[in-house]
């Protein structure tokens, strides 16, 4: 007996041999959900990769782009002005004067002046034109390799690399500097000049060799950290460490006066200055480093002028302490003579107006 009414669901009825079979629902491992492995490839990202992401639109991003250049017509525009200009005009002025300087290495060579240490000034000026050489190629590298054809990773290499021997040249420089001036009264000039060399060249290997293999073995970011890139946090310690060394060495310098060593120092304010600014520079780039390592981007600003005014001040600091004195014009160290000895017969009074 069957019921039949609005409230009465109907019979269920056996499925038909003929009727076709109902099509299953996809599961995941079917074609309508693709595998991951099935996905497109990403697109590559149109910077090389030792460039930090797009400039950022504040002043962290502005700040970052005096050292490390994007590849927007602005950005090389202000790096070209800013930062190639003034490797390329002290180049240029090194050029200019390069007859008359050896010349006057010449006449204090046959001379045997300055206690035989015509050597030393020889030495460090050619390390002079090292470190301008390479600070001009540093920039150079780093503004052609914006260009869409240098966006291979083999350029990537050639920026680091000229970051090396820039780097190289500059420790170099600074070591043999407090080396030699710290070098015994009683040795020879000779032997100053040979241990000074073998120190400096030490320190300054040793300190490449480090960080080209953080850059090419462990792929530390050195010479473009950004806050977002992967071993920004190893690269900032690094250079925390390395900034702070230098600022400890020049601060012990300005501190050596007031110890029983501060007759091997020079009794000239250039050389006072000039340790000053090298250990104000290092010390705020090693507490810009510090800041950024606690992930604090506004020291970016801090960690680029640091770099900025080493980079383009520090070879025309050393010329016009240690250098500009000694390659100066023969005519100015003829007339400076001749009044020194007219003065000293008395024909100046104490203003130096005719007696």
């Amino acid at each position: 007996m069957s019921f039949s009414g609005p409230f009465l669901s109907p019979p269920i009825l056996p499925p038909s041999p003929l009727s076709p079979p109902a099509p299953p629902f996809p599961s995941p491992q079917s074609a309508a959900f693709p595998s991951p492995s099935s996905y497109p490839p990403p697109l590559p990202s149109a910077y090389p990769p030792f460039l930090p992401p797009p400039p950022l639109p504040s002043a962290e991003g502005f700040c970052l782009a005096w050292q490390h250049p994007h590849a927007s017509l602005i950005s090389r525009t202000w790096f070209a002005i800013v930062t190639v200009a003034p490797p390329l005009l002290f180049l240029l002025f090194l050029l200019s004067r390069v007859r008359p300087a050896l010349a006057q290495l010449r006449r204090a060579r046959s001379a045997g002046v300055l206690g035989g240490q015509c050597g030393v000034m020889a030495g460090f000026y050619a390390l002079l034109w090292a470190a301008a050489g390479t600070n001009l190629a540093r920039t150079l590298a780093q503004l052609l390799v914006l260009s869409p054809a240098a966006a291979a990773p083999a350029s990537t290499h050639w920026v680091s690399a000229a970051w090396l021997a820039a780097g190289c040249v500059g420790v170099c420089v600074e070591a043999g500097v407090v080396v030699f001036l710290l070098h015994p009264v009683l040795m020879s000039a000779s032997e100053a000049l040979l241990r000074t060399a073998l120190i400096a060249a030490i320190l300054a290997a040793a300190d490449t060799a480090l960080q080209a293999s953080l850059v090419f073995h462990h792929a530390v970011p050195l010479f473009s950290p950004a806050l977002s890139s992967g071993g920004a946090g190893a690269a900032w310690a690094f250079w925390l460490a390395h900034d702070a060394c230098r600022a400890a060495v020049y601060a012990a310098l300005l501190a050596l006066p007031l110890s029983h060593w501060r007759d091997a120092l020079p009794a000239g304010p250039a050389f006072h200055r000039y340790v000053f600014l090298l250990l104000l520079l290092h010390a705020c780039s090693a507490l810009a480093c510090l800041l950024l390592a606690l992930h604090a981007s506004a020291a970016l600003c801090i960690r680029g002028l640091a770099v900025y005014l080493y980079t383009a001040c520090f070879p025309p600091l050393l010329y016009a302490t240690f250098l500009a004195d000694f390659f100066k014009d023969e005519d100015a160290a003829v007339e400076d003579a001749y009044y020194s000895e007219m003065r000293d017969a008395g024909y100046f009074d104490a203003d130096g107006d005719w007696d």
